[in-house]
């Protein structure tokens, strides 16, 4: 079976705790070199995602794109119900604050 499958039937790899297979994979990848700017990060990762799997998972998450435009145009949004006539004179930094915990506050 090993000659016909190879890689889907090593057993040492198997054998090892999950937790322990996550640290060594994410301290190989940390002591990876680093790649260019202008590279593509989503082109490496399809390249190098049988090496890191577990880390590979993490990053398909999180450097998606975005398929619509609705989350920015909640912000936009948020940001309009905030800036009125009568709040004008709010600083950028204060209406950046209140769309932030408008967006990440849960109220009940």
């Amino acid at each position: 079976m090993a000659e016909l499958f190879g890689e889907l039937f090593k057993t040492e790899e198997r054998n090892k705790p999950t937790l322990q297979l996550v640290k060594g994979e994410v301290t190989s990848y940390m002591a990876a070199n680093s790649t260019s700017l202008d590279s593509d990060p989503l082109a490496w990762w399809k390249t190098n995602e049988a090496k890191y799997p577990h880390v590979a998972m993490l990053a398909k998450r999180y450097l998606a794109v975005s398929g619509t435009s609705v989350p920015s145009e909640r912000v936009f949004s948020t940001a309009g119900d905030i800036v009125s006539a009568s709040r004008s004179a709010l600083s950028a930094s204060n209406v950046d604050k209140f769309i932030y915990l408008g967006k990440n506050m849960k109220i009940q």
